[in-house]
């Protein structure tokens, strides 16, 4: 399942709702964070 993917069937939950933290986009619900995708430059696998 791909970021977006899990952001679409997360949102079809009542409350939760996309947004921003730090310029970045985030998950919410009521408001609250619960999310977000984070990129590291540098990170190895």
């Amino acid at each position: 399942m791909s970021y977006e993917q899990a952001v679409n069937a997360i949102l079809s939950v009542d409350g939760v709702e996309l947004s921003t933290m730090m310029k970045t986009p985030c998950l919410r619900y009521e408001g609250d964070f619960i999310a977000m995708m984070f990129d590291k430059e540098e990170a190895s696998s």
